[in-house]
């Protein structure tokens, strides 16, 4: 298909660009009371629905509409329920930016995909167009690119180009979601091409934007029934942009909850290998107000319960390259201590921490090589017929996959020993 076609359909599909879809809300914003109002902010639906039925009551032995109370009913029941499985996740920190700035704050490795504006991404999307603002997600092989566009009613849904012979292919809806109801948008995939997180906006969210996570079925060539990942990450504002860097094993998402209009708030996680809800019994009132303060993200302090392991996860975080570029990034930060944290060798005050941080440096950089090397084998024998497949080959996987894990650890020594070194 001709360059000029494809952004004729880009142009004419795309009105609704990236900031503007994270400023919509749903029609189930709490209009009851500043009561109901205030319960809400604070997590306590049990409440809220009580007084929200009563007020139901009311307006039905009056004879007033009572659509808007119902749908603000609806909407407290769902968070109650939803507020039960809440994950415990450790989050790292927080950083505020201004909301049409945060993708400038995503640190991530180019082995992960990139994520930004689709002008940016896409070659041939003119800079000044409303398609350029859209927020993207390019795989790592560069050659797939997930964004959202608009479909016959108007509404914004997941699509998909390719790039062949050098050129982007017209937007394909994503089968499976394009069906579903509500405005969709902020794609990211996994590293393993199947696992997509994404936002939604539907009458069934608990209000604005929430994240979804839905998996690629190569039988059926569809995307599954998305999943509503639940709370601390979604909220009754807008919640959006889920990304994990795996390389990093750092994740982070997007919210505007408690922020001015004008701003919003990227929180960063130690993503779990598995999910973890809390066991509250219905007398513990302590318990309950701690998950309470959980789903609301109350306190990230509160979430840190493991010092040795947010230490290590900040480290991570920070020597995470800044991509500003297909490939330009930035020197690693060292993370001496909660308060200090280097950017460059020569800020080091012993020259022991400063050797010890420069064999960190090798090492992982070496380390992020072998994730590379081993990543990429497993892509080629999982695309190779089984019965091409040898044991050499197995046996090589398994090898690197040794040789990551000792060489990851080692470099977890080298962080824990620089730090130890320079503060001495």
């Amino acid at each position: 298909m001709k360059k000029i076609c494809i952004l004729a359909l880009l142009l004419g599909s795309s009105l609704v660009a990236t900031t503007a879809l994270a400023q919509q809300k749903t029609a189930t914003t709490p209009a009851a009371t500043s009561s109901v109002h205030k319960l809400m902010e604070q997590y306590r639906w049990s409440e809220a629905r009580t007084l929200l039925e009563g007020e139901l009551a009311s307006l039905k032995r009056l004879k007033k509409p009572t659509t808007q109370v119902e749908a603000d009913l609806r909407q407290v029941q769902r968070a109650q329920q939803m507020m039960e499985g809440t994950e415990r996740v450790v989050f790292i920190d927080s950083l505020v930016v201004s909301r049409d700035a945060f993708l400038q704050a995503f640190p991530l490795h180019s082995d992960c995909g990139k994520v930004g504006r689709l002008g940016d991404l896409m070659k041939g999307v003119p800079a000044d167009s409303p398609a350029a603002s859209i927020t993207a997600y390019r795989n790592q092989l560069a050659d797939i690119i997930f964004y959202h566009t608009m479909d016959t009613t108007g509404v914004s849904k997941l699509c998909s180009s390719s790039l062949i012979a050098g050129e982007w292919t017209a937007p394909t809806l994503l089968p499976g979601l394009c069906e579903l109801e509500g405005q969709q948008g902020y794609p990211f995939v996994m590293q393993d091409g199947q696992t997509l997180y994404f936002a939604a906006q539907t009458a069934e969210g608990l209000g604005g934007y929430d994240i979804y996570v839905t998996r690629y079925n190569a039988e059926s060539k569809s995307y599954v029934h998305p999943e509503n990942i639940g709370m601390p990450f979604n909220s009754p504002a807008n919640d959006y942009m889920y990304v994990v860097d795996e390389l990093s094993n750092v994740g982070w998402f997007v919210t505007d909850r408690r922020q001015p209009a004008d701003k919003v708030c990227i929180y960063f996680f130690q993503p779990n290998t598995m999910r973890e809800t809390f066991a509250i019994a219905p007398e513990d009132v302590q318990g309950k107000e701690q998950l309470r303060r959980a789903a609301r993200i109350a306190s990230i302090a509160e979430t840190q319960t493991d010092a040795e392991l947010v230490a290590d996860a900040r480290q991570r975080l920070h020597a995470t390259p800044h991509t500003s570029g297909d490939n330009e990034a930035t020197t690693p930060r060292f993370v001496i201590n909660d308060q200090t944290v280097y950017t460059s060798l020569q800020q080091f005050k012993s020259d022991a921490a400063r050797r010890i941080a420069e064999q960190w440096q090798s090492e992982k950089a070496r380390l992020v090589k072998l994730e590379q090397l081993l990543e990429s084998s497993r892509k080629n024998l999982a695309t190779t017929p089984k019965e091409h497949r040898s044991e050499a080959s197995n046996a090589a996987i398994l090898k690197l996959e040794q040789d990551c894990s000792a060489l990851a650890q080692q470099v977890k020594t080298l962080e824990k020993n620089m730090r130890s070194a320079e503060l001495q």
